[in-house]
């Protein structure tokens, strides 16, 4: 870990500076809009707001947060904890279970482990026993991964409770870097960085990966400098009182970020650790993607209209920031979305197309320099080397994803409810095309306005609009790779020692 990167106070006036322009910038592109709203119709009031809204919490939010990056210093144990550790299933692969379990009781640290089965496997009662593990099951499965950890609960009785997805493998000395946070009696839950082995199988693992990589570094670092670090549903070693205390693990599609917020307003503070302790799983392929993003950014949407207002005022004010820029990263789909629109009647409109210029003109400056400070952040701030370098994939899938962030918003706002659905831990090729047929719409109905332009108006320039046009068809080509890729292999059962060596 190079600290004097994090520390340096040559970056951090180097990042204030940027920020300062940035700020400049968005004024700049502000002074479009009140020009604009002042000879136009309420709607664009209202678009202005939704747009304000979103420029606040995602990018002057995220900007604070940079300015606030803080590397976690390691704790030292000073005191024996009991610990519990828990390990939910419903129905996984036996082969992924019988790896989790080898691989949670070679973790050096005294501690019991819970295996807790919804899907009520006999075969898993029997590899619990097998590996020194208490195996619980329930008659229902009543809040799903809640409602099984809280079960859990009744039947465990360590200080400290440990939880682990399936897919994530820890290392041996996972609870020898975590433990010493709980030495302050107010530390309630701490949550360890995400890191996964198989970013190397398919185009969408990697770009998942460098998509987790910048939160887990820059973000949650920066959540971290603010004491507000947020559950993140595995590797979350939570105390057992501070569970306790708000009721047990929060139900819902996003029941980490759920059960985070309640933490954090009932007063108990978190902590994050940088460190790789421990391997996962990403989607191999967009379906997989699809199905976790559509799942998160439903249940987020859900804990910022209905969870969110009820416990604001108990909440502090960098906690307020943080889960804000937090519970807004998926409206980027609708922002886009809207975009897309105006793009294509402005390409088809003589009357709107001038007014869209000139608003992308004031736009592109606060662009770019958004761009600039995220990846300057990206490269200077990390809590370890990269050996593969600063890549683009995670952005762009990121972004080409918005069907799904903008279904999600729209099934939260009419209140539609989705079902419970695990991640897919496998690739699948089944009806590709169906899964990114609004961003191939997309493109044909850009390239058609395009050409309309050109032929109806005779616009051979590149004018702004046309050049956002050609931004906006590359973008939605990020999903493309999917039919070019050549996946190695289906994600392997790694040991230690494997994990190690793949992630390197």
């Amino acid at each position: 870990m190079n600290t004097s990167s994090i520390h340096s106070k040559k970056n951090k006036t180097i990042l204030l500076l940027l920020i300062a322009v940035g700020f400049i910038c968005s004024l700049y592109y502000f002074l479009w809009w009140f020009n604009f709203i002042k000879i136009t119709h309420w709607i664009f009031i209202f678009l202005f707001l939704g747009i304000l809204f979103y420029i606040i919490t995602q990018i002057y939010f995220v900007w604070y947060i940079y300015a606030r990056i803080k590397y976690p210093k390691p704790k030292k144990l000073e005191r024996p904890y009991e610990v519990d550790i828990f390990l939910p299933t419903y129905d996984e692969p036996h082969q992924l279970v019988e790896k989790s379990l080898g691989a949670i009781q070679n973790i050096k640290y005294p501690h019991q482990t819970y295996l807790i089965d919804d899907g009520k496997n006999p075969s898993l009662k029997n590899l619990a026993a097998q590996y020194g593990a208490t195996y619980i099951s329930r008659e229902d499965k009543h809040y799903n991964k809640a409602g099984n950890i809280n079960n859990a609960l009744k039947f465990s009785e360590g200080e400290i409770v440990a939880i682990f997805d399936m897919d994530h493998l820890p290392n041996p000395d996972f609870l020898d870097n975590v433990l010493g946070y709980f030495e302050n009696p107010d530390v309630g839950v701490v949550q360890v960085k995400l890191d996964h082995y198989n970013r190397s199988e398919s185009y969408v693992a990697s770009a998942c990966y460098n998509m987790h990589d910048d939160f887990f570094n820059t973000i949650m670092m920066g959540m971290s400098g603010c004491n507000s670090a947020v559950v993140f549903g595995s590797n979350s070693v939570f105390r057992r009182k501070a569970l306790t205390s708000i009721g047990g693990y929060k139900p819902g599609l996003a029941e980490d970020l759920n059960t985070s917020i309640h933490l954090h307003a009932k007063g108990w503070k978190s902590a994050y650790v940088s460190k790789t302790l421990a391997f996962g799983l990403v989607p191999l392929d967009l379906r997989g993607f699809f199905v976790q993003q559509l799942k998160w950014a439903r249940g987020i949407f859900e804990i910022l209209f209905t969870i969110f207002p009820k416990l604001f005022m108990r909440l502090k004010l960098n906690h307020i920031v943080c889960y804000l820029n937090r519970m807004t990263y998926y409206l980027a789909g609708s922002i886009i979305f809207a975009h897309i629109i105006m793009t294509i009647f402005a390409l088809l409109s003589t009357e709107i197309n001038p007014y869209f210029n000139s608003y992308l003109i004031h736009s592109f400056p606060f662009l770019f320099v958004f761009f600039v400070i995220h990846f300057y952040v990206r490269l200077v701030y990390k809590s370890r080397e990269s050996k593969t370098g600063f890549s683009l994939r995670g952005l762009f899938l990121a972004l080409s994803s918005w069907p799904v962030y903008t279904l999600a918003f729209i099934l939260t706002v009419f209140r539609i409810k989705l079902p419970f659905q695990s991640t897919p831990k496998q690739g699948s090729s089944t009806k590709r095309f169906l899964i990114i047929l609004p961003q191939v719409l997309t493109i044909v109905l850009i390239l058609f306005a395009v050409i309309y332009n050109i032929v109806m108006f005779g616009h051979l320039e590149l004018t702004p609009s046309t050049l956002f046009a050609i931004f906006l068809i590359l973008l939605n080509t990020g999903v493309t790779p999917l039919f070019i890729e050549e996946r190695k292999t289906k994600h392997p059962i790694l040991s230690s020692e494997e994990r190690t060596d793949a992630a390197s």
